[in-house]
């Protein structure tokens, strides 16, 4: 089950589309559910963390970040926006 986690985190796929061998989607997710209410997951990734640092299996030159940019649109009504409400056919 706990490789069901692992494999959620890893992939980011929704907890129904989990590997048949992880178990039941709900079982896992109550599992991980559990272990990150009790503080146990962050406990876990940092010892595994901890050990693949000292394996050197953790490229320190690279980082990844993740983002979307985009302008705020100021919503407005359809006979506020530019060149007046539309034609009405």
């Amino acid at each position: 089950m706990l490789s069901g986690v692992f494999h959620r985190l890893r992939t980011g796929c929704p907890w129904r589309d989990l590997p048949g061998r992880s178990g039941p989607w709900q079982n896992v997710y109550e599992r991980f559910a559990s272990l990150r209410a009790s503080g146990r997951l962050a406990d876990i990734l940092a010892a595994l963390q901890l050990r693949l640092n000292a394996a050197g299996r953790i490229d320190h030159a690279l980082y990844c970040v993740d983002g979307t940019n985009g302008r705020a649109v100021i919503p407005r009504r359809k006979d506020e926006r530019p060149g007046g409400p539309p034609a009405v056919r």
